[in-house]
């Protein structure tokens, strides 16, 4: 016997079925705006410390999310090896020379960014390895790059840090020098404190008669005021000799 169904029964069914494919829909939608459904290219890498690092974090290529981090596992050597996986549409950008390295900002939360090799190097198959900062290879590759691989600021503060501490301990260096200089210095004021000290007595006497002999031209100037000497006197002009009303000629020869 056939199953009937109401017409509420068919509209209500309708409705649901409408509803179950929008959510697939939406679901495989969202999916592909996060990868969820994209094929990944999966490379290794290995870092000597998994501080900072968290499963499912987001990996960068100059600040835009190339892909996450998948997984993470200690070797037998205790370093940890980390599988990252990249999205499809960025895999060519993975070339060999690329480094990957955990940056630590002075805020916020660590993320780690590839960097890519040159523009002409082969691409890395899926499965390869990239090097970490933080190992030889690594090392090597940055130093080579440094001029165009942007430094973070923390690792900036470190680097200038060490580059004074050498310098500090540097015994042919500024700091040595101006510090010898300063034990010398330092020597001689001792020296002179010394002997200053030896002395004190002396130069107490040498303030002591000073101060009697500045008594003493005290009372000898007062007395040198006081003499008859220094008195004031009245003075009478003297009459001129000349006769302002007799005519002068230079031929009178009386």
């Amino acid at each position: 016997m056939p199953v009937k169904f109401t017409r509420r029964q068919k509209i209500v069914s309708l409705f649901i079925i409408c509803g179950v494919i929008l959510f697939f829909v939406s679901l495989v939608s969202i999916g592909r705006g996060k990868n969820f459904f994209g094929k990944k290219y999966y490379y290794f890498t290995t870092f000597k410390s998994g501080e900072g690092l968290q499963k499912g974090m987001t990996v960068y290529m100059n600040g835009f999310p190339i892909g996450n981090l998948e997984n993470m596992v200690l070797d037998y050597k205790n370093n940890v090896i980390l599988k990252i996986g990249v999205y499809e549409k960025h895999w060519k950008r993975i070339k060999d020379g690329s480094i990957i390295r955990l940056i630590s900002p002075l805020f916020g939360s660590k993320t780690l960014e590839i960097i890519p090799g040159e523009f002409s190097a082969p691409l890395l198959k899926n499965f390869s390895k990239i090097a970490s900062y933080d190992s030889e290879e690594g090392r090597k590759i940055l130093y080579a790059r440094r001029d165009e691989i942007p430094t973070p600021p923390i690792d900036a503060i470190i680097i200038n840090t060490s580059e004074i501490m050498k310098k500090i301990n540097d015994p042919q260096g500024p700091f040595f020098a101006n510090l010898e200089n300063f034990r010398v210095i330092s020597k001689n004021v001792g020296k002179i404190s010394d002997k200053i000290m030896n002395n004190q007595e002396r130069i107490d006497n040498i303030f002591k008669h000073m101060e009697e002999s500045t008594a003493n031209m005290e009372t000898i100037s007062k007395s040198i005021m006081n003499s008859p000497y220094f008195e004031k006197k009245e003075t009478k002009p003297k009459k001129s000799s000349i006769n302002l009303n007799e005519s002068y000629s230079p031929y009178n020869t009386k």
